[in-house]
C-alpha cells in the first residue's frame, strides 16, 4: 500500500510504503486528502483504496463524493463503538466490539442504489444502531474501496479481533493480491521484497511488541514456480530451513517464534 500519513496499519503486517510503483492499493486519511488539488485527488481515488472517516468528509466538502460512489461521513458520538458484523469478511469475531476512547469517527452514508457490505456498526451501550462504521463496496469497474470510520485508522490498544479485521480489509481490497499475509493476528512489520514482475524473493519479519511472537504462519503470494524451500534467517544465528506447503497459487510457511523488538526474514530458494 502506499501511504503518506503516519498510522499503525504497517505494525498489523499491512506492508506500506510512502511512493512504490508496485503498489497494491492506497490508504488515504484526511491530510492526504487535503494535500492534493483537485486532478491529483480525482487520480488516486480511481484505483483500490482505503479511506478513513476524515477523508471521506473532506472528499464530499470538496464536492468529489461521486469518485467514491456517492459516499458520505457525517460524526458520531464519542459514546458509541464499532461492533462487527455478520458478514463473512469478521468469521470467527462476530459480535465483537472495538473500543477506541479518543478517535474520531464517523458514519458513512451512501445513495439507496448502491450496493454495499457493511462490516461493522456503531452502537452505544444499549444495544442502539448509530449506523455504518466500516463498509466494502465494489465500483462497476472492478476497483474496490473500504470505509474505516475512526480517523487515522486508530490502531492504539488494538484486539486480535481488529488485526484480523484490517488485515482482511487490506486483503480484499487488493483482491487477494498482498505478497505475504499472517495467518493468524500478529504485530508484526512486514517488508516483502517483489521483482518488477511480481515474483517475490524475500519476506522481512520485525516483531513491533516488547513480548515474544509465538510461531506463525505466512501466506505467500507471487512465488515462483521453481523455488523449492525456504530459509528463515535472524541476525547472528544460523540459517534455518523452513518448510513451504503449496496450495494453489499461494505458499504457506512456517515460521519459530521471534524474540521481542527482534528480526528475521525469509529467504526464498531455487534450484538455479
Amino acid at each position: 500500500f502506499v501511504t503518506q500519513t503516519k498510522n499503525g496499519l504497517p505494525v498489523v503486517g499491512i506492508s506500506c510504503a510512502a511512493h512504490s510503483p508496485f503498489a497494491k492499493g492506497r490508504m488515504i486519511a484526511k491530510p492526504d486528502v487535503d494535500s492534493l488539488d483537485d486532478q491529483a485527488l480525482a487520480s488516486v481515488l480511481s484505483g483500490d483504496i482505503i479511506l478513513d472517516g476524515g477523508a471521506v468528509e473532506a472528499i464530499g466538502k470538496r464536492g468529489m463524493s461521486d469518485r467514491i460512489a456517492g459516499l458520505r461521513a457525517f460524526p458520531v458520538p464519542e459514546h458509541v463503538f464499532e461492533f462487527y458484523t455478520d458478514d463473512p469478511l469478521n468469521e470467527g469475531f462476530v459480535g465483537n466490539g472495538h473500543y477506541p476512547l479518543t478517535a474520531d469517527r464517523m458514519k458513512f452514508e451512501l445513495p439507496e442504489e448502491t450496493s454495499v457490505r457493511v462490516v461493522g456498526e456503531y452502537r452505544d451501550y444499549g444495544g442502539k444502531k448509530f449506523g455504518a462504521a466500516s463498509l466494502l463496496l465494489e465500483r462497476s469497474d472492478g476497483s474496490r474501496i473500504a470505509a474505516l470510520g475512526y480517523s487515522g485508522f486508530y490502531t492504539r490498544y488494538i484486539s486480535s479481533a481488529r488485526v484480523r479485521f484490517l488485515m482482511r480489509i487490506a486483503d480484499w481490497v487488493t483482491h487477494g493480491t498482498l505478497p505475504a499475509v499472517p495467518e493468524e493476528p500478529a504485530q508484526l512489520l512486514l517488508v516483502p521484497r517483489v521483482t518488477a514482475e511480481g515474483e517475490l524473493r524475500s519476506v522481512t519479519v520485525l516483531n513491533t511488541v516488547i513480548g515474544s511472537q509465538k510461531p506463525f504462519v505466512l501466506r505467500l503470494r507471487g512465488v515462483a514456480d521453481g523455488v523449492t524451500g525456504a530459509e528463515w534467517c535472524v541476525p547472528s544465528h544460523a540459517r534455518l530451513m523452513v518448510e513451504l506447503r503449496r496450495t494453489g497459487n499461494e505458499v504457506l510457511v512456517s515460521l519459530p517464534e521471534i524474540a521481542a523488538w527482534d528480526t528475521g526474514w525469509v529467504k526464498l530458494l531455487t534450484d538455479k
